[in-house]
């Protein structure tokens, strides 16, 4: 179904099968760390029990003695990539008829399902569009889990894999050195649920001759005081300012206040209720 860096999805049944590649598990260090970590994982029961969550639920091995662990299984989490809702056309194809409402409902589903994962000492460390699902109930499934960084009371797992346009500035050139913050995923989340509500526009969008994470180095950004119309077009803009104005006041506080003082930037509660305030705008 699909290839990645270290393995392959599979259907099995119902559900899904990761199958690492032989590189991978012929490394005895790689081997061990994956499978303790999908082994946490895996133990881990409400995320067990949540339908939005394609944890590893049992390990797969490739002999009948249980010895040559090869991968593991997981449910199957039906939607569509948030990759979707990049554009109004794309959005109109997958999802025909929703509203901003909808994608409203998607963002706030979006910060939810990762809150969530952080009550249990999970971090999506790769925080894009294409590591969430959207179903057309409006719920948001969380995939990619063997990527997650895990925190148990005496052993952390940390993530090898990022994206670095949905990246905080500080940890763009060290993104393997030390456990992610709640900032740091504050931040990352901030830039997703930026994308999803203005339908593909990034809050380091290129206007200043860079691409977007040279700009998100640099904190160029189009939002906050005198530069907040300068630049976009005039239909890309107001796709921001039309925001309910307690998300465009966190969108400041991450892109501008937050970007060089992580301790400026909002929580995700934070993010819930400004969310949810953009929902009962909508309604």
């Amino acid at each position: 179904m699909a290839r990645g860096g270290e393995g392959a999805i599979h259907t099995l049944g119902s559900g899904l099968a990761k199958i690492y590649r032989p590189s991978v598990v012929r490394d005895p260090g790689r081997r061990v760390e994956l499978q303790e970590k999908i082994a946490a994982l895996s133990r881990i029961a409400p995320l067990q029990r949540d339908i939005r969550f394609a944890v590893p639920a049992v390990p797969l091995f490739g002999d009948s003695a249980c010895t040559q662990w090869i991968g593991f299984a997981m449910r199957r989490c039906p939607g569509a990539s948030l990759h979707s809702l990049g554009s109004l056309v794309s959005l109109e194809r997958t999802f025909p008829g929703w509203n901003r409402l909808n994608i409203a409902r998607v963002a706030a589903a979006v910060v939810d399902g990762v809150a969530e994962l952080q009550s249990h000492g999970v971090v999506v460390a790769d925080i894009n569009p294409g590591n969430f699902l959207a179903h057309a109930s409006g719920r948001v499934s969380c995939i990619d889990c063997d990527s997650y960084q895990v925190a148990l009371p005496n052993r952390v797992w940390l993530s090898r894999v990022f994206t670095p346009r949905y990246t905080a500035p500080e940890v763009l050139d060290q993104p393997f050195a030390r456990p992610r913050s709640p900032a740091e995923l504050s931040f990352s989340i901030g830039i997703l649920v930026f994308e999803v509500l203005t339908h593909g526009i990034h809050p380091y969008a290129v206007r200043w001759g860079d691409d977007p994470v040279e700009n998100l180095r640099g904190g160029r950004t189009f939002i906050g005081g005198a530069r907040a119309t300068g630049g976009l077009p005039f239909e890309q803009f107001s796709r921001y300012a039309d925001l309910d104005r307690a998300v465009k006041y966190l969108c400041v506080r991450t892109f501008v206040d937050g970007h060089s003082c992580p301790q400026a930037r909002p929580t995700l509660n934070d993010w819930k209720w400004a969310l949810g305030q953009h929902i009962r705008s909508l309604q």
